[in-house]
């Protein structure tokens, strides 16, 4: 029996948290569409900056883009389900039930207990690892976390040092009606354009300052996975033959890629310097706003096709 996830499996999985990682690698290793989970992961700059700046937004509590594994359950793809106080004596059974299924079981941690390196912490305090491949007989298990990365083969007992009783059960179900999310392609795409169409310049009352720099940087952080969810999704639809990206749209969109990035990093140069020089970052953010209405320009020339029962 193969292991259903590997350390390949979280790469580049763009997930906001770890319970996203492992699901999402997951399904890429059992080469299921979850790209068709990225199609709400557009938000708009303005709002998302807001939500960080005025809301007090945290980057590892962001609520702004559903989680895929909730929007999973509602299209038929796959479920988490999360079991809590689950007694240590009671995991043995579920890994079992998790083993025949080729699935993993994802359990939460005390990852101060869990590490050797205590500098390496993950951003929340509600962290999961997966477990698979149980062997009952020889009592091993093997341990994937994604933070840091790396895949452990242990002995279950030693489990107990950092268990946190709450266990998320992961199904896979593979009924999404794809006729019927392929004809919702359009109005995504329109909702998108209407957002960056619609978005004005950052409000006035909204002032980058130097106690802002930790808020804007993450709101960054957040947008540079947004896109990169939100073109990995039309790639997908493209090689479904839903649609045609241009040339030219795909240079611009990569233009924006790059220039996040690059914002990203500066912020948080910035925030090292304590924020002594806040040009640059205002001005780099003003080009992250003009290649976001330049990218939405080409949007309106994506070619949808015509939408019939598509394969997976």
């Amino acid at each position: 029996m193969k292991d259903p996830l590997t350390l390949e499996s979280l790469n580049n999985t763009l997930g906001f948290s770890c319970i996203e990682n492992h699901f999402i690698g997951l399904l890429r290793h059992y080469k299921l569409p979850y790209q068709a989970l990225f199609s709400h992961s557009f938000v708009p700059i303005n709002e998302t900056i807001s939500s960080f700046i005025d809301a007090e937004q945290k980057y590892e509590y962001y609520d702004g883009i559903k989680r895929v594994h909730l929007y999973a359950k509602e299209i038929g793809l796959a479920q988490v389900d999360y079991v809590q106080n689950v007694p240590f004596e009671n995991l043995e059974t579920m890994l079992e039930k998790s083993y025949a299924a080729e699935m993993p079981l994802l359990i939460k941690v005390d990852h101060q207990s869990m590490l050797d390196d205590k500098s390496i912490l993950p951003w929340r305090n509600d962290h999961y690892v997966s477990l698979f491949s149980f062997l009952k007989r020889e009592r091993k298990v093997t341990l994937l976390d994604d933070n840091p990365k790396r895949m452990v083969f242990m002995d279950i007992d030693k489990i107990k040092e950092f268990y946190g009783r709450e266990v998320q059960v992961i199904s896979i179900l593979d009924r999404v009606n794809w006729d019927t999310y392929f004809r919702k392609v359009i109005s995504i795409l329109g909702e998108v354009l209407y957002s960056i169409n619609s978005s004005s310049d950052i409000k006035s009352d909204i002032q980058i300052t130097s106690k802002e720099i930790v808020s804007f940087r993450d709101s960054i952080g957040i947008l540079r996975i947004s896109r990169r969810r939100f073109i990995s999704w039309l790639d997908w639809l493209e090689e479904k033959k839903v649609l045609t990206i241009s040339k030219l749209f795909r240079e611009e969109f990569q233009k924006l890629i790059k220039l996040l990035d690059k914002l990203y990093m500066v912020a948080e140069i910035t925030r090292l310097k304590n924020g002594k020089d806040l040009l640059p970052m205002i001005r780099l953010f003003s080009e992250v706003k003009m290649q976001e209405k330049s990218w939405a320009e080409q949007l309106s020339s994506v070619q949808l096709q015509a939408v019939g029962e598509k394969d997976e």
